[in-house]
């Protein structure tokens, strides 16, 4: 849909016709705001798995919609989506194995969040219709350093309904914070109304002109509300990444 809406606004004679309604307005405007050509990032992930708590140094590389690689660093392992697939390399396996099913729904490491919360691209126009339905200002204490600090945002509240039948999740509610136009919360619904998942987004940073969160609160109710939390130590968008990084 955004795509179709960018080529209409710029055809002579058609723009005057083309309305978007300001649900419209903001999932488009949202999505400009996510989308690079590349990104290179390195992460710290805490999570919990099987009662004791872990941590995973991860590599991160994407390239537009289709590429995106996770390297874990400390603890071997090699996760390659390519398109609608995903390859997972390992010591064990000498090879990729190929997962299929709803894989990207599936935790990643045994943690809150999920395959498709970090490898697939932020994208909400072309996956979902919505609505504005309040406004409201929220805290999040995000941890900075040795200390905690407690974020504001005022935000525009929407509530999004998949457009398509692989979206990562039926129904989500997101906050957008008016000023800097990104997502710092979301809640993600099954088809039968029951909450998957919460992810806050927070210590937003700059660079290049584009924002991003450095930190990342996920919780899952199916774990006993055991919250994961990721650290962005390091991004970069649109640089030239490693020749072949994504070959399978």
């Amino acid at each position: 849909m955004k795509r179709l809406i960018a080529l209409l606004l710029f055809m002579p004679g058609i723009a005057l016709a083309v309305a978007l309604s300001p649900a419209e307005k903001a999932l488009v405007s949202l999505d400009d705001n996510y989308t690079q050509r590349t990104t290179a990032m390195t992460m710290r992930l805490f999570y919990k798995n099987d009662d004791e708590q872990r941590t995973a140094d991860l590599e991160f590389f994407a390239s537009g919609n289709d590429r995106s690689l996770i390297e874990v660093k400390n603890q071997g392992g090699r996760y390659l989506k390519l398109g609608d697939r995903l390859l997972i390399y390992s010591a064990a396996s000498g090879g990729p194995v190929k997962l299929t099913g709803r894989i990207f729904e599936r935790s990643f490491l045994g943690s809150a969040f999920s395959f498709a919360d970090l490898m697939f691209p932020r994208s909400f126009a072309d996956v979902y219709t919505g609505q504005i339905t309040t406004s409201e200002t929220i805290s999040f204490i995000v941890p900075q350093g040795t200390g905690e600090a407690v974020e504001e945002h005022d935000c525009l509240v929407m509530t999004l309904t998949a457009s398509r039948r692989r979206a990562p999740a039926y129904r989500k509610m997101i906050w957008i914070d008016r000023e800097i136009e990104m997502v710092v919360r979301e809640k993600d619904f099954a088809l039968s109304g029951r909450l998957l998942k919460t992810i806050e987004y927070g210590d937003f940073r700059k660079v290049k002109k584009r924002y991003y969160p450095a930190y990342l609160r996920a919780e899952d109710p199916a774990r006993g509300g055991v919250a994961s939390e990721l650290f962005i130590d390091q991004a970069e968008f649109d640089r030239t990444l490693p020749a072949g990084i994504f070959n399978p």
